[in-house]
């Protein structure tokens, strides 16, 4: 049953990035907001896993900051590309595929640094529910849903 609220988490969270990454237009400003946001949230999560790479901070300075750049160009890419593949269903397949590869990243990552089963979302399952509501009342208040879905 964890499992299963583990993944229905991830896919809203992500689901709620993705709109908001179609919508909002990722000024510098933005855009190293979010990468402080991925790396601060990468950084907090990874205490209590026994793998060196994440023990010592050189390394874990190293990845958290890697992911949070991936993260932050893909907030930057899928804004800059959604008007001109919206339409394409190879792209529609990883949009929403996303949910699933973060998914499976934590639980490679999970695995890789020795961490308990299920670390990330007991150690940060309050992040994901406090920004999936801010980012889905951001979404409800300010989005005209109807313009988002004219690609049907």
């Amino acid at each position: 049953m964890r499992l299963i609220y583990e993944i229905i988490t991830y896919i809203i969270y992500v689901y709620s990035f993705i709109i908001i990454f179609i919508t909002i237009k990722p000024t510098p400003i933005l855009l190293i907001l979010f990468f402080i946001y991925c790396f601060s949230t990468t950084w907090y999560i990874c205490y209590g896993c026994k793998n060196i790479l994440i023990t010592e901070n050189s390394p874990k300075l190293l990845l958290s900051a890697q992911y949070s750049l991936v993260c932050t160009v893909s907030f930057y890419i899928i804004h800059k590309t959604w008007k001109k593949y919206k339409r394409e269903l190879f792209y529609i397949i990883i949009l929403l595929g996303l949910p699933f590869i973060y998914f499976f990243n934590i639980k490679f990552c999970e695995f890789i640094y020795e961490c308990r089963a299920f670390h990330n979302f007991n150690r940060s399952s309050y992040i994901y529910f406090l920004v999936t509501i801010i980012n889905l009342l951001y979404i409800y208040l300010n989005i005209d849903i109807i313009k988002l879905l004219e690609f049907i």
